[in-house]
Order: structure tokens, then C-alpha cells, then sequence
């Protein structure tokens, strides 16, 4: 698994913002993030800088919790599941959210991408 500043999104003073890695060494935020058209890209790594910067986004329609560790930026319609490891956020896919509620297997790839990004980091 590649830990070697690879992975890392943005770093400011109060929040490291990373992809997180799955075991076989991919990095889905950062595929699903270079698939985005520019300007949506931007829109995110907007609201990445300034959580970086501030340590939190004060707008709940931009970041909230959404279910058990499972945190997201939000952009137009727009998600980047991610979770908190002290000043570390980390990134774990992005997807297009067309219905009121999350479809489960997105929280599913969530959990799965945390789970093995841990177990790898704990073995490491």
C-alpha cells in the first residue's frame, strides 16, 4: 500500500485531508475525483482547503456525519464519503447522489474502503 505522500490531498494547519488506500494499493476518491469536469473538481477541493485550513466547514450541507464513522463533503450533488482519524480525513470514494437518501452500497463501499485502509495502516 502506497503511504508515501501519494495520498495526500491537502495539508493545512489544523487538517491533513488524504485518499484513503485500499489493500491492493488503489485510491477510489482519487479515480472518482479525476473523473469530476473541472469545475466540480474545484468545487470540492474548495471545501477540502478550508477544512484543511480550519479544521471544520461550518455548513452541514457541505460536511456532516452521515452514519456510524462515515462523514461526506457534499457539492452540488456531489459526495465524498470520508472518515476522521484525529486531523487526518480520509477520503474514501466518490459518487453522484440522485435520491433524497444515500443507496446503501454506498455506505457499504464506504465502510469496506475504511475497514481496509485500517486493517493495512494498524499492520504498517
Amino acid at each position: 500500500m502506497r503511504m508515501d505522500g501519494d495520498n495526500i490531498v491537502v495539508r493545512g494547519p489544523r487538517a491533513t485531508i488524504e485518499y484513503a488506500v485500499q489493500t491492493n494499493g488503489r485510491m477510489p476518491a482519487k479515480e472518482g475525483l479525476g473523473r469530476l469536469s473541472d469545475r466540480e473538481r474545484a468545487r470540492l477541493f474548495a471545501l477540502f482547503e478550508r477544512y484543511a485550513r480550519e479544521g471544520r466547514i461550518f455548513n452541514p450541507d457541505q460536511f456532516k456525519k452521515e452514519e456510524g464513522e462515515i462523514w461526506s463533503f457534499k457539492r452540488d450533488q456531489n459526495r465524498v464519503p470520508c472518515f476522521l482519524r484525529g486531523h487526518r480525513v480520509m477520503l474514501t470514494h466518490v459518487f453522484t447522489k440522485k435520491r433524497q437518501r444515500w443507496d446503501r452500497r454506498e455506505f457499504q463501499r464506504a465502510e469496506r474502503i475504511m475497514n481496509e485502509h485500517l486493517a493495512h495502516e494498524i499492520d504498517h
